[in-house]
């Protein structure tokens, strides 16, 4: 009678240990689960916010080109040219040197 009486009990015990076991189990996982899914939400919502970072700095990037094009076009170049007295060149004229030494002091 006390072999199967102790049978019973170590049958209980393991029963209870796989049962506290599983709980503790499940209920890790679930709290990993959250954390991840809280975790993947405010990636997703960085993401979104860099997306729309990038949106602005292109329209911006476009709205500066448009600037220069307008106020540095080859027209106000050559204006620029003609202020400042610069004439266009005929010819010009290159040096050859024999060595690769330019300047000595």
């Amino acid at each position: 009678m006390s072999i199967t009486i102790l049978k019973r009990y170590d049958l209980e015990l393991n029963l209870k240990l796989f049962w506290i076991l599983s709980f503790v189990l499940i209920s890790f996982l679930s709290i990993f689960y959250i954390f991840q899914s809280i975790q993947i939400t405010q990636e997703s919502y960085l993401i979104l916010d860099y997306e729309n970072q990038i949106k602005v700095f292109d329209q911006e990037n476009e709205g500066l080109e448009m600037n220069f094009a307008e106020n540095y076009s080859l027209d106000d170049v050559e204006a620029l040219a003609y202020e400042l007295d610069y004439e266009k060149l005929e010819k010009i004229h290159y040096i050859k040197t024999t060595s690769s030494v330019v300047v000595v002091k």
